[in-house]
């Protein structure tokens, strides 16, 4: 339930606000686009998954990833407060999220009576636009980080340096990922967070996945690998359970009770925000199997080859992107709904007879 100030606030911004995408802001824009393989991806399991609503694009017997481009867009303007792209005449650029696009999302208090402020040269940014200023592991391994790659694979003839925007802070998380990727010609520049930039020249460069997707591209996958991944053979000898115990919402609320089973097939609890980056990477490199509420923690999926990942949610549909990423990591996927929840935020109990059922099946098969 929304509060009467969010609901207050979404009309607000529904009526001042407005959204528009990059070729509707921009139809001139010259785009250097990725030469990636676009060929289709055959996902024929889709059509018999129960998908939430908003999910329901993504439905189909084949999957298309976007079309990856990066361009030089003069006079670009950028609200620090929600990390959203803006043109010129101040409308949101609905690329700035891979999350929502829709203006009542947006929090229209950002965007009025804020300071104005020039930044010299050429820039982009780090963060895309999501609930969380700082974005969520999620957002940062699978949105963000590819977009540089994106921008890194291409040829602008910029004899300058350009800086990577980034709002308060550099966090611990995109300090490791940006010191391994190691992209010529960028550098960090912390900014304030309550102010409207203006840039004299900005890189955008799209994303390469879609809402609710989180199919990475094999290119972008090989890139990664050889930069991230331990240089050795996966042993496969982890069966890993991720817990959201710590977590404020869509927990497991009779997780001892589910652990104690699951121990009895191998699985072990893992709490990876307890872990270093390295150590999550590690473990989830060594998965042979992966039981998870559906959460933040299933990104990690993309550091495992040919595991098995099985996702639980506590409604009675699903949301798909840890079975595009799963696809995209040639692991296996399936999934468990235990529909007694309103919401997908929820916590939810785990039926072990089903789960029983679903791990002899899929687990032990």
């Amino acid at each position: 339930m929304h509060t009467i100030k969010e609901v207050v606030d979404r009309q607000i911004s529904s009526r001042f606000l407005t959204v528009k995408s990059l070729d509707e802001s921009f139809p001139e824009l010259k785009k250097q686009v990725l030469p990636l393989d676009y060929a289709p991806i055959e996902t024929p399991e889709v059509i018999d998954m129960p998908f939430l609503p908003q999910c329901l694009h993504l439905r189909q017997s084949t999957y298309q990833i976007p079309q990856s481009y990066s361009a030089i867009i003069p006079d670009m303007k950028h609200c620090a407060t929600e990390n959203t792209l803006l043109d010129r005449e101040g409308n949101i650029i609905s690329e700035s999220s891979n999350t929502y696009t829709q203006s009542k999302y947006f929090k229209w208090g950002s965007y009025f009576l804020k300071n104005d402020e020039r930044i010299s040269g050429t820039a982009t940014l780090l963060r895309s636009a999501s609930y969380r200023p700082l974005n969520d592991y999620y957002h940062v391994i699978i949105d963000n980080l590819p977009r540089l790659f994106v921008f890194a694979k291409q040829n602008f003839d910029l004899n300058e340096e350009i800086k990577l925007i980034t709002v308060e802070r550099i966090t611990p998380l995109e300090d490791f990922f940006l010191k391994k990727l190691n992209i010529p010609g960028l550098k960090v520049h912390v900014v304030p967070k309550d102010r409207i930039y203006s840039f004299d020249n900005y890189i955008f460069s799209s994303f390469i996945t879609r809402q609710f997707s989180g199919y990475i591209p094999k290119e972008y996958l090989s890139f990664f690998s050889d930069i991230i991944l331990p240089k050795r053979p996966s042993r496969k000898d982890k069966r890993i359970y991720i817990s959201r115990s710590q977590a404020g919402r869509r927990r497991v609320s009779n997780e001892d009770e589910v652990l104690a089973f699951l121990g009895k097939y191998g699985f072990e609890k893992y709490h990876f925000e307890k872990m270093s980056i390295e150590e999550q990477i590690e473990t989830m490199y060594d998965a042979e199997s992966i039981v998870a509420p559906h959460g933040a923690g299933l990104a990690n999926v993309l550091f495992s080859r040919g595991s098995k990942v099985l996702e639980l949610f506590g409604i009675r549909e699903i949301k798909p992107n840890y079975y595009y990423l799963s696809k995209s990591c040639g692991c296996q996927y399936d999934f468990l709904c235990f529909p007694t929840c309103d919401h997908i935020n929820d916590d939810f109990p785990v039926d072990i007879d089903r789960l029983r059922r679903k791990v002899e099946e899929f687990i032990e098969r």
